[in-house]
């Protein structure tokens, strides 16, 4: 008899033990669903090779950028002008999840921008962007960080 409950207590803990293990937060996938919606930028960091940091917050009112993804697809990407002295913009696109990246084509400027989900939910978007600036007399390469609230 206690050769059976020593097997089966064995073969219990071994059960639970494969079963805690193959549990892992790893394993969320991103949806489609929680992403269609209106977003607004409320916080903006950028770090560049040069150690210089930049951050930015915003409050939901200034609307300041404002990404809206459809169900079919199609995307906006725009900035409520609140004076001569904030650049605007108005762009219509695209978007495709695929994995943890997001794809945006923005038809008015042929560009497309891959970013990397960091955080999502019901009501955050966090995404990365890696950039390099050839423009100047050094070339500049960091990554920018955009954290976006969902308002409905």
């Amino acid at each position: 008899m206690k050769k059976h409950v020593f097997t089966f207590m064995t073969f219990f803990v071994v059960c639970m033990t494969l079963m805690m293990v193959s549990c892992s937060d790893d394993d969320k996938e991103l949806s489609e669903e929680i992403l269609v919606g209106k977003w607004v930028m409320i916080r903006y960091e950028c770090e560049d090779n040069t150690g210089d940091k930049e951050i930015k917050k915003y409050s939901i009112s200034d609307e300041y950028d404002i990404v809206e993804l459809y169900e079919d697809g199609t995307c906006h990407n725009y900035c409520k002008l609140i004076d001569e002295s904030i650049y605007h913009w108005d762009n219509y696109g695209k978007w495709i999840l695929k994995d943890d990246k997001l794809t945006l084509l923005y038809w008015g400027f042929g560009e497309e921008y891959e970013v990397q989900i960091i955080e999502l939910s019901s009501s955050l978007l966090t995404i990365e962007d890696s950039f390099i600036d050839d423009k100047g007399p050094e070339t500049l390469f960091g990554t920018e960080t955009f954290t976006y609230q969902k308002i409905d």
